[in-house]
């Protein structure tokens, strides 16, 4: 019973002693200020007692649990709150470790809503008659702003352009147009201000005639003109006739700076005029450039060919004519002249293919002079395809070969059966000039065709018995 006793008057001790070291921590804090940096943020202050071992702070928007959140220093950066929300703070001292005054009173405050406030000072200016420029100020913490320039006077329903400067210029705007120029702030965290908009009238851009004018190209019968591109406008009409004077009527539409016109006559002066389209309208004054076409040279037909038929193909070549562009050539078993246009080439010569042996043929060409213009078709030049090289006379016919074929140095030339005395090899070129002529015994020669121009030519060898005609195409 006495051992019981003893211990609960220590008990009683203890706790008394317990009581009165609690006591002992008055140092509640006071002079208390939040002030709020954001609408989820705030700083907390209050004053500092010296000699505590820290502080003790709960932010709630009821009554302060049994602990709060330490602190060594007497302020508290406060994160996480809520806009628009009231809430209470609570402060004690800790004065020894485990040692703490009572709570402070609540200090209550409230934090701001989260706004997204638009740009000001938004102005427009200047203005051109295809651009327009625009300045703001960002609110303050935000990243920037998106802008949209469009016809239409309702706030975008999407996103516009972003920048993080205060200023901004859009072109390729049409002239005597009404735009809406659309500007909304971008804040953190994703979230936008409501679009506000300014009207703007484009001016009308002056109505220039084209400047820098020229003559680009021109042949005997066409002519290229080109022009540079007036501010704000993208059309014209233009007019190539023979009068000085400017057109009193409108012209050929054209949508580009540079135009071509043909069908014209050589050796002629004209005039060309171009304006622009103003649209509305409404046009420049006329522009007017001279220009003399050159003469067109007279545009000759070809002189007859020469062909070496086979029984399926037929080789023809003519000398060139100077000046033209190419030809065009025609053949047929008709002797009629052609009514309408040939197979075009470029050179003076042809392989006709696709032939039938021992048929007349009869062969037409013309030159091509320039765009549309021609030559009367040539005189008709007959033909007949064969079946094989020919030999007349005895002995019975034989085939001549020669090789290689085309060649550009030397060309072999072996004659079944040969050639008796008094033989000989004559060399034809296609407008009949002989450019070869040898004599031969026997059944075999190489001649040299290095000096030879390139073109078809044809071999005649002959003897007292008979004659065979060939050709060769020197490269």
């Amino acid at each position: 019973m006495r051992k019981q006793l003893y211990l609960l008057m220590a008990l009683i001790m203890a706790l008394s002693g317990a009581v009165n070291v609690r006591a002992q921590c008055t140092l509640i804090p006071s002079s208390i200020s939040v002030t709020t940096t954001s609408c989820s943020t705030a700083n907390a202050t209050w004053s500092p007692f010296s000699g505590a071992a820290g502080y003790e702070y709960v932010v709630t928007t009821t009554a302060p649990g049994a602990s709060g959140t330490p602190v060594t220093m007497a302020s508290a950066s406060l994160s996480g709150l809520a806009p628009s929300t009231i809430y209470f703070l609570y402060v004690r001292t800790e004065c020894a470790p485990g040692v703490f005054s009572p709570w402070t009173p609540p200090f209550t405050f409230m934090t701001p809503s989260c706004t997204c406030d638009v740009p000001t000072g938004f102005t427009v200016g200047p203005v051109s008659c295809d651009s327009v420029a625009f300045v703001w100020s960002t609110p303050s913490g935000a990243s920037g702003i998106e802008y949209v320039v469009n016809t239409s006077p309702v706030p975008p329903s999407g996103s516009g352009t972003f920048t993080s400067g205060s200023s901004a210029a859009v072109g390729g705007l049409s002239p005597l147009t009404v735009y809406y120029v659309h500007i909304r702030t971008v804040c953190s965290g994703g979230t936008y201000s409501a679009w506000t908009s300014l009207i703007v009238t484009m001016p009308a851009c002056p109505c220039t005639a084209p400047t820098g004018f020229s003559v680009a190209a021109w042949a005997c019968d066409s002519v290229v003109f080109m022009w540079p591109f007036p501010g704000g406008y993208s059309d014209w009409e233009y007019v190539v006739d023979m009068s000085p004077v400017p057109p009193s009527g409108a012209g050929t539409p054209a949508s580009g700076p540079a135009m071509g016109v043909g069908g014209l006559m050589g050796g002629s002066v004209y005039y060309v005029h171009v304006r622009t389209n103003c649209g509305g309208g409404t046009y420049s004054a006329w522009a007017t450039m001279i220009v003399t076409t050159p003469p067109c040279a007279a545009c000759m037909p070809p002189a007859p060919a020469s062909v070496v038929p086979g029984p399926t193909t037929a080789m023809l070549s003519w000398p060139a004519v100077t000046g033209v562009m190419g030809y065009e050539y025609v053949v047929s078993t008709s002797t009629s002249v052609p009514a309408g246009a040939g197979i075009g080439i470029a050179t003076s010569s042809v392989s006709v293919t696709g032939l039938l042996p021992g048929t007349d043929y009869y062969f037409f060409t013309r030159s091509v002079c320039g765009s549309s213009s021609y030559s009367d078709w040539s005189s008709v030049q007959a033909f007949s395809t064969s079946v094989s090289t020919t030999v007349s006379g005895t002995p019975p016919a034989a085939t001549a070969l020669i090789f290689p074929d085309p060649a550009s140095a030397l060309v072999n030339i072996k004659i079944p059966g040969g050639l008796s005395g008094g033989g000989y090899i004559t060399v034809t070129a296609m407008d009949g000039r002989v450019v070869k002529h040898v004599s031969l015994h026997g059944d075999m020669v190489t001649l040299d065709i290095s000096d030879l121009s390139s073109g078809v030519y044809v071999v005649t060898m002959s003897d007292e018995s008979r004659t065979l005609h060939a050709r060769f195409i020197k490269q």
